[in-house]
């Protein structure tokens, strides 16, 4: 199984690829404040660093279809519709879970 997680801090967004047990990946994006500063809330700045991190991702070399699954530390950001899909011995994101 491949994993892409996610970690959004208050100035960088960690994310890193893993495949079972093993780090196939990981990059540190860093944003300055004033980049951030255009932003009145941090749940505006969601499009931003969705943007950051599937531009990381595709340098990298891997595509959205690669992953199994998405990990993200925090409460304010929502299942990525396109990533949820059944697949054979693995759950899906219901309804609920993309409102």
């Amino acid at each position: 199984m491949k994993v892409l997680v996610i970690n959004p801090g208050a100035t960088s967004t960690k994310i890193a690829v893993f495949e079972e047990d093993q780090q196939l990946f990981k990059l540190g994006l860093d944003h300055s404040a004033e980049e951030l500063d255009q932003f009145d809330k941090v749940i505006d700045q969601a499009d931003y660093r969705k943007k950051a991190i599937l531009d990381a991702v595709a340098e990298a070399g891997f595509q959205l279809s690669d992953f199994d699954a998405v990990c993200g530390r925090g409460g304010l950001y929502r299942p990525i519709r396109h990533l949820c899909r059944q697949r054979q011995g693995h759950a899906r994101c219901g309804d609920r879970s993309l409102r």
